[in-house]
């Protein structure tokens, strides 16, 4: 009997340690998937993030660089006008203090001194020349001509210099403008490309989760239509079945009657056997089913004994070996306690050791001072003692110095002898 307990206790136990293994499996199993899904699921954020940090660092750069671009530009743009306007200036100072003929006098001139003479009896006052030299021979007359002509073609050529240099100019003028106009043209494009860029994937997005839910609508549809097409079939064949059994029913309805009845009472008589074995069955199962309950019961409760027969011995061992870890964790904390105070009482020894030396010292090293103190006093007052003299009712100067000065002495050893003792 002892012997079946212990395998039946065996086996419950075995049983009970593959359901907390399969429990522990499944456990570890279920954590290991929820690892999984969070490590993905912060991969996952941490990729969203950096993505959108890179964007976010990108954006800035490019906002960084086109500033500076932007600067750069106007810096140089700014450089160029002021090096143009003192070009200019410097120009326009050089045309002023020059002589300025319009461009219809320098033309009207050009046009008489190509035109040629007719004969030596053209009037000097017919020429067009400005200045008025009746006097002067024709040979100096042709000279100045010659010169006033060459003055008039130096003056064309340097007015349609200063022409050329002023188109130049705002031929730069407008190169830069375009050049600055293109630039930027050029980062609005690469930032509107970016930014169809950035709406393209999120469009693609978009259209890749409304295309999956419209997959998932269409195989859901196709399910319910499935689903509706079986039910339509079925209530069809029932309906059919039906009108069939009803339109032989109406031909054949004695014949069924008297059929029917003889296997309604076949039907009966089988029914009433088979409650019978029924009933039988019943009883016969529940008879086993309280014979095994009863045999569960005292298996049960022999199981039980033998856990609280053991959980008992189990907390009377811990009782135990807490009592004995408690005594144990007494005894050396009271060791400890004793190794303090026998320190404590060596360190105490030790230091009234030290304090009755450093006394001792301290009383003989005053000895020694006081002596020596005392001795040079005396050898003092045998140095300054004068001679003698043979008026003895008067007391010289020195004397009465020396007097004074081995009272004094007197009087700071009395001090500091009662110094000391008050001290001791």
């Amino acid at each position: 009997m002892i012997k079946e307990d212990e395998e039946s206790t065996q086996r419950i136990k075995d049983r009970k340690e593959a359901e907390l293994e399969m429990r522990r499996t499944a456990m570890e199993t279920k954590s290991k998937k929820k690892r999984e899904l969070r490590r993905l699921h912060i991969e996952r954020k941490e990729a969203t993030e950096a993505a959108r940090v890179q964007r976010d660092k990108e954006v800035a750069e490019a906002k960084v660089r086109q500033h500076e671009r932007m600067q750069r530009l106007a810096a140089e743009l700014s450089c160029r006008k002021h090096f143009e306007l003192q070009e200019f200036y410097k120009k326009q100072k050089e045309r002023s203090t020059a002589s300025v003929v319009t461009m219809e006098a320098l033309g009207k001139v050009q046009t008489e001194l190509c035109t040629p003479r007719k004969g030596e009896d053209v009037l000097p006052s017919t020429l067009s020349c400005p200045w008025n030299y009746e006097e002067e021979s024709e040979a100096k007359k042709h000279e100045r001509k010659l010169n006033y002509k060459r003055d008039l073609q130096n003056q064309m050529i340097d007015n349609q210099r200063r022409f050329r240099e002023e188109e130049e100019e705002k031929h730069r003028e407008r190169k830069i403008m375009e050049e600055v106009g293109e630039v930027l043209h050029r980062e609005n494009l690469e930032a509107e490309k970016a930014k169809k860029g950035t709406a393209g994937l999120l469009q693609d997005e978009r259209d890749a989760f409304l295309k999956a839910r419209q997959i998932w609508k269409e195989k859901r549809r196709e399910v319910l239509k499935q689903e509706f097409d079986e039910i339509a079939r079925i209530i069809a064949e029932k309906e059919a079945q039906q009108k069939k059994e009803a339109e032989g029913k109406s031909d054949t309805q004695a014949v069924k009657d008297v059929v029917l009845e003889k296997l309604m009472a076949k039907l009966m008589e089988e029914e009433r056997k088979r409650l019978e074995r029924e009933e039988l069955c019943r009883e016969l199962y529940l008879a086993e089913k309280d014979d095994e309950l009863s045999k569960e019961m005292v298996k049960q409760a022999v199981q039980k004994r033998r856990i609280a027969r053991e959980l008992r011995q189990e907390m009377a061992r811990n009782q135990k070996a807490i009592a004995e870890k408690k005594a144990k964790e007494d005894a050396i904390d009271a060791a400890f306690a004793k190794y303090l105070a026998d320190e404590q009482k060596k360190r105490e020894e030790a230091e009234r050791i030290k304090e009755q030396t450093r006394r001792r010292n301290v009383v003989q090293y005053r000895n020694e001072l006081r002596e020596m103190m005392a001795e040079k006093a005396i050898q003092r007052a045998k140095e300054a003692e004068p001679i003698p003299m043979q008026t003895g009712p008067f007391i010289t100067d020195e004397k009465r110095k020396v007097k004074c000065y081995s009272e004094s002495t007197f009087q700071t050893f009395k001090s500091q002898d009662i110094k000391n003792d008050l001290y001791n």
